[in-house]
């Protein structure tokens, strides 16, 4: 998963290819879900920023916003992102919210995620303690013993 998510990422670098990989029958809901994953593993957190990262080039163009709100699960996973990561997918989830909500027609959508407010509160704080917290959370997640 986090060698397609790579490829995708690369493919969505570029621009000529953001509006027909945001068209593909269910790259959006695959790229959300990618997203969405608490990782458990280094390759799950890799996976993780690639989907995102992927997500964020393909909102950036302007015809992609609408059409990216309208798959419910692509903004919830990055309010998720934003909730539960301290990383670079932290970053590139709140510049694609931030790309989202130029549209006008996306701002009631966004505005009725649960949860975005105290993620956005959250992440404007920079609170140190739940950054240790995630972090430290994500570190155990991942190198827990093996049953």
């Amino acid at each position: 998963r986090s060698n397609a998510c790579g490829a995708m990422k690369l493919l969505a670098a570029k621009k000529k290819n953001q509006i027909p990989l945001a068209q593909t029958q269910n790259l959006i809901d695959s790229l959300a879900h990618a997203s969405s994953q608490i990782p458990t593993t280094l390759l799950g957190v890799d996976c993780r920023k690639r989907a995102v990262s992927t997500l964020l080039h393909l909102c950036s163009a302007g015809d992609n916003r609408i059409l990216i709100v309208k798959h419910t699960s692509a903004p919830e996973a990055l309010v998720k992102v934003m909730t539960h990561d301290c990383g670079e997918a932290r970053v590139n989830a709140c510049t694609a919210l931030v790309y989202l909500a130029k549209a006008p027609e996306n701002r009631d959508d966004l505005a009725s995620i649960t949860g975005i407010f105290d993620s956005l509160s959250q992440t404007l704080r920079g609170d140190k303690k739940e950054v240790d917290r995630v972090t430290k959370q994500q570190y155990m997640q991942i190198n827990k013993p093996s049953p």
